[in-house]
């Protein structure tokens, strides 16, 4: 059985992202990364499609975004007592080092022809008794490569308001999204994985990436996020921390909506 989360985010969008000159889809990237780790303590593969449109007739590369930037980023937030410009620097890395493996796969050089090459190889063994599939294509490294507990893709279609699909893995989740200007909707799946919880865990990390940006939070003890300052009276993180930021989008009471309720 399926389990489908949906998240309609109205607090920013890429106007905000852009204002601090950060990738948009990179931004949602990474923090999907540290929301996971944040909830699960693990850092696991994670699978974007990446377009070719570049090319004649290209479609899409695959494309495998963990990096050494986004693993210290998720891990620091298990760390106390760092401070708003170090997180800042560290989720700067993070985006940058994700943008140079996307114009890496936007331009061809992923490693998608490599299941091309599989897919050659098991055709000839069918036919030739003599031939076999090579190795490579069965060790741990390429099983691990290919088991995408986060199989994640990035639809540009501004007509649609929600874009999802099924998880890729059996234990994983899939997680389609559209970044609009100042709202992002996200569509999550899994079997029977705790989904609200990613998404819950996901929308604090937006807000905390964005709250980080402008210089409002800093890591408190234990790693716990904490705001700077607060207004009183003021309503849950999700909602207060907004307030201030740009777009036309203001949080009411029934946002960010996380449908259906869990």
């Amino acid at each position: 059985r399926i389990d489908m989360q949906v998240l309609e985010f109205v607090q920013f969008g890429k106007n905000l992202i852009v204002h601090h000159k950060l990738s948009p889809d990179a931004f949602v990237q990474v923090a999907i990364q540290v929301a996971y780790y944040r909830l699960y303590k693990e850092n696991v593969m994670t699978y974007e499609t990446l377009m070719t449109k570049r090319f004649y007739h290209g479609r899409t590369e695959a494309g495998f975004i963990v990096t050494n930037e986004s693993k210290e980023l998720a891990a620091s937030f298990e760390q106390e007592n760092q401070t708003v410009e170090e997180l800042k620097q560290k989720i700067q890395k993070a985006i940058d080092a994700t943008v140079k493996i996307v114009r890496l796969g936007n331009e061809g050089r992923g490693i998608r022809h490599l299941f091309a090459l599989k897919c050659m190889a098991q055709q000839q063994a069918s036919k030739d008794p003599e031939r076999q599939v090579p190795d490579l294509f069965s060790d741990e490294g390429w099983n691990f490569l290919h088991h995408h507990k986060i199989s994640t893709s990035n639809c540009g279609n501004p007509a649609l308001r929600l874009f999802g699909f099924g998880p890729v893995a059996t234990d994983g989740f899939g997680i389609g999204y559209l970044i609009k200007d100042d709202n992002m909707q996200f569509c999550a799946s899994s079997n029977g994985r705790q989904t609200g919880r990613l998404m819950a865990s996901f929308q604090q990390t937006l807000i905390d990436f964005a709250s980080v940006m402008e210089g409002r939070f800093q890591l408190g003890p234990r790693g716990q996020l904490s705001p700077m300052a607060t207004k009183r009276g003021s309503r849950p993180l999700g909602l207060q921390a907004m307030n201030s930021f740009g777009g036309s989008y203001q949080p009411s009471s029934s946002s960010p909506a996380l449908h259906p309720q869990y």
